[in-house]
């Protein structure tokens, strides 16, 4: 399984059947004699720079007098804040939301547990585990259909931050491995393609492109949070539909 942390979140799964399931995307797949089920998050870059820019003006602007980057500055003191941000949880549908729910017209925001004792780092680390929840929502939907995940990489720049990996790892309880060095996104995939396409010397066919695409760093499940962040999964997987309704009079 590859899940690219890009301004949104994609993620495939190769799989040897075509698997039917409305909340997810299914199709056959580019390589010979494989199907993939594949799924997406509309937020997720996009959520921090909105952060960012929103929330941590300061940081930025201490970024563009020649401080340090200001997503470097926006993550200190969030390993110090507990799993759960303490009680908060925030829906990422700032952009509406693609599967499982379908629906452009959720509405995000919703940090749900606010109270006068929680800062803008511990809404922060909520929009990172999020995410997070997300992604573990659509994976236990396709485990759903009892098809293997041998491994899953994580791709895009969102792998830069260590503790974001960490807790998709420790949410999802799965190992999360991230290239050796940050690629160029698709494009990187589609060059090695082109290169399988015209039987380039070592890439000759798919199956040659796994002996060149290998994991330079693990994140593996701390299985004490993954027990507690179990909690706030099932509380995240309630409020969509729990809100739903009130949601679209917003957006109308």
């Amino acid at each position: 399984m590859m899940i690219q942390f890009g301004s949104s979140i994609y993620m495939i799964l190769g799989t040897k059947e075509l698997v039917d399931d409305e909340r997810l995307w299914r199709e056959e797949f580019i390589v010979p004699g494989l199907c993939d089920i594949s799924a997406g998050t509309n937020a997720a870059g996009s959520l921090t720079k909105w952060y960012r820019n929103t929330i941590f003006p300061d940081a930025l602007e201490l970024e563009q007098n020649g401080g340090p980057d200001a997503y470097i500055t926006m993550m200190q003191d969030l390993d110090k804040i507990p799993v759960g941000s303490d009680g908060l949880i925030t829906l990422p549908y700032f952009a509406g939301e693609r599967t499982p729910i379908n629906d452009p017209l959720a509405r995000g925001g919703i940090l749900f547990g606010l109270t006068l004792a929680h800062t803008r780092q511990h809404m922060y680390r909520s929009a990172l585990e999020s995410v997070a929840y997300s992604v573990n929502q659509q994976l236990k939907i396709m485990l759903e259909h009892d098809v293997p995940i041998d491994q899953i990489f994580a791709v895009g720049g969102g792998v830069k931050n260590d503790l974001w990996m960490q807790i998709v790892a420790d949410v999802t309880g799965k190992e999360i491995s991230t290239p050796p060095a940050i690629t160029v996104g698709a494009s990187f995939g589609d060059a090695l393609m082109a290169a399988s396409g015209i039987k380039y010397s070592g890439f000759e066919s798919f199956n040659k492109l796994t002996d060149f695409i290998k994991p330079g760093k693990t994140y593996h499940p701390n299985k004490e949070n993954h027990e507690a962040y179990k909690k706030y999964q099932n509380i995240y997987d309630s409020l969509y539909p729990a809100t739903v309704n009130l949601m679209h009079c917003l957006s109308d």
